[in-house]
């Protein structure tokens, strides 16, 4: 029977459906309540995925400004929530990690305020932000460590969108739709940033920082407030991030200040308005220095706390089997080898578990991309450096090689790389964005704008884009 003939023997408005994909989807669910029966904690996880599927995919429609870009993310949402599931496995069933640590006390919050007892809210800024939020999760959602996981995933997730767009409209050339790619496909922030602990709530006050960075720069006011909202998790969790992010911050709000234009009607408020967002910025950023001076212990002022607060990263001693010798960042050797550190390591002779083995794999792969790309980010250094985005990213890796450089733990290095996520997404992509974009150029400057009308029909075959 041929296509034409088939066609007319379907009744009108019938959709065939392939058996396959029935038999596929019904063994789905089979299976997945197979699991919620017989796997009590996983089938908790399963149902909280659901609904922070949902909620997750509300938050790409806020965040995410291209309808492609959120078909991209609707399709690797599922995918970016395995990270709480393998997270779980490797916590409960593999080798530990310190998400037992928070579960523990998270779990004596949760006793102390069902038994109506006084909280303490000890080691704050710090571990014990996280120990509270543990709490109050279990509060929330009853005590299931599987649940608290999918949580914790999920805020990061959140965060990661924002960062997506936050950096494509500070570098249009690189599409909504790739960063959303990169942020929830690259391993190790799948891994680390799903984790329950203090790195998804980072990477959701960082990427509500960057979000609301760059609305201000492009004249959005009330991103503002989604830096503020950002800063506060970042100042109670790891303070040090929110120092070396504030900087970034104020230099591209100068840059976004010096380059773009007004209308006349605007000028004389704008001048008022950037004056004081400027100030806020300023305020917020001096707010975020004392309490990371204060969680680091330095009792020196101004930029002598800086140097010491960096001392004393480099001589604290982690406890395990994966500590090196750090340099010192202040120094301009030590800020050399502390990027090579931070974008190189660990080398792949030093990953210890399976997971370290991933981030290095990755860290050689990206940071060899980035190496091979220095003659590109050379030739168009003073262009980056005049734009808001630009003028963010060299601050901020700055500020952050100076501060993960001077680690000495591989294992909390692997993690905290990802607090400079955002700097890896324009590194890495901001080559492949420009050579693709150039190319897209140079095709359609060779597609003829109008009709054209060739002398014969040889010549006619040979024009592009004309059928």
């Amino acid at each position: 029977m041929t296509t034409a003939s088939r066609q007319r023997s379907e009744p009108l408005g019938s959709t065939a459906v392939d058996p396959l994909i029935v038999a596929g989807a019904l063994a789905v669910i089979f299976v997945l309540f197979w699991i919620a029966v017989s796997i009590p904690e996983y089938g908790s996880g399963i149902i909280a995925s659901f609904v922070a599927y949902f909620v997750l995919e509300r938050a790409s429609r806020f965040f995410l400004t291209t309808p492609v870009a959120r078909k991209r993310a609707r399709r690797y949402l599922p995918f970016a929530l395995l990270g709480a599931f393998a997270n779980y496995w490797v916590t409960w069933h593999g080798s530990g990690s310190d998400s037992v640590a928070y579960h523990n006390a998270g779990v004596e919050v949760f006793e102390a305020v069902k038994a109506g007892e006084g909280l303490s809210l000890r080691g704050i800024p710090g571990t014990g932000t996280i120990d509270w939020l543990t709490g109050m999760t279990y509060l929330a959602f009853g005590r299931d460590s599987m649940v608290v996981h999918v949580v914790f995933g999920a805020v990061g997730i959140i965060g990661r969108l924002a960062l997506a767009n936050g950096m494509s409209r500070w570098f249009p050339v690189i599409r909504e739709k790739t960063a959303v790619t990169f942020v929830l496909l690259l391993p190790s922030a799948w891994l680390w940033t799903a984790f329950h602990g203090k790195d998804s709530i980072v990477a959701f006050g960082l990427g509500l920082v960057v979000y609301g960075g760059a609305r201000l720069t492009h004249g959005h006011r009330n991103g503002l407030g989604f830096v503020a909202m950002g800063m506060t998790p970042l100042m109670f969790i790891r303070p040090h991030f929110a120092a070396a992010v504030a900087p970034a911050l104020l230099f591209s709000m100068i840059i976004r200040s010096r380059s773009e234009t007004y209308e006349k009607k605007m000028a004389r408020r704008s001048v008022v308005i950037r004056l004081a967002i400027l100030a806020a910025l300023l305020f917020l950023g001096l707010v975020a220095y004392s309490f990371a001076a204060d969680a680091r212990g330095a009792t020196s002022q101004g930029l002598d706390a800086l140097n010491d607060s960096l001392e004393l990263t480099r001589s604290t001693d982690f406890g395990d089997g994966s500590q090196i010798s750090a340099p010192n960042t202040a120094t301009p050797g030590g800020f050399l080898w502390g990027a090579v550190t931070v974008l190189l390591r660990p080398w792949l002779w030093e990953a210890s578990s399976p997971t370290m083995l991933l981030t290095s794999l990755e860290a050689t792969v990206t940071g060899g991309w980035i190496l091979v790309n220095i003659p590109f980010y050379l030739r168009r250094w003073r262009r980056f450096l005049l734009t808001p985005g630009g003028a963010f990213v060299v601050v901020n890796l700055v500020t952050g090689v100076m501060i993960l450089g001077s680690l000495t733990n591989l294992g909390i290095l692997a993690r905290q790389r990802m607090q400079v996520l955002g700097i890896l997404l324009v590194l890495v992509l901001l080559p492949l964005e420009t050579r693709r974009a150039d190319r897209r150029q140079r095709l359609l400057a060779d597609v003829p704008v109008g009709p054209a009308e060739p002398a014969d029909n040889q010549n006619r075959s040979r024009v592009v884009g004309v059928r």
